[in-house]
């Protein structure tokens, strides 16, 4: 299970071509499960859903969206591993305020792509280093196009047993 959230960050300036943030509050929930064989096959399956608080710069609120994010990899040793991810997104409900007189602009999309990663533990701590791209299709009131993400995940070391 999880809970992670958005905090605006960057000013709103509309003679701006873009900004740095969302610029609004949100919170994205949701569930995961990991299945990992011996062999170093794992197939891994999160699905969630991100609430979109009202933009208070510009009173427009996006509708609530449902994900379900897909990873497969497999384990070539210890610390390095590979293999292809997928994601599905919905927007569930119409998007409300100022601009969207224009319509309900709900949007889907879904994508593709592979993925590699590294594992190493340094110090007391574990890294884990994942990049992953995603060819996107079938989107709706959405650009589509190639997404690459550079992850650093970083955790407590597991503890050595004692002799």
């Amino acid at each position: 299970a999880y809970v992670m959230g958005n905090v605006p960050t960057g000013p709103y300036d509309p003679n701006r071509l873009a900004g740095v943030g969302l610029g609004h509050w949100a919170i994205d929930w949701g569930l995961g499960y990991t299945y990992l064989t011996p062999s170093g096959f794992q197939l891994s399956v999160t699905a969630g859903l991100t609430y979109n608080f009202v933009n208070p710069q510009t009173g427009y609120q996006s509708g609530l969206d449902g994900h379900v994010d897909l990873g497969m990899s497999y384990s070539f040793s210890e610390t390095l591993y590979a293999g292809a991810v997928a994601y599905i997104y919905n927007q569930l409900n119409p998007d409300t305020g100022g601009s969207a007189r224009l319509g309900d602009f709900r949007s889907s999309v879904a994508g593709a792509g592979p993925q590699i990663g590294w594992s190493f533990i340094g110090r007391d701590l574990a890294f884990d280093v994942n990049i992953r791209g995603y060819k996107e299709f079938a989107a709706r009131n959405r650009p589509e196009g190639w997404n690459a993400y550079l992850t650093l995940s970083v955790g407590a070391a597991p503890r050595k047993k004692a002799d």
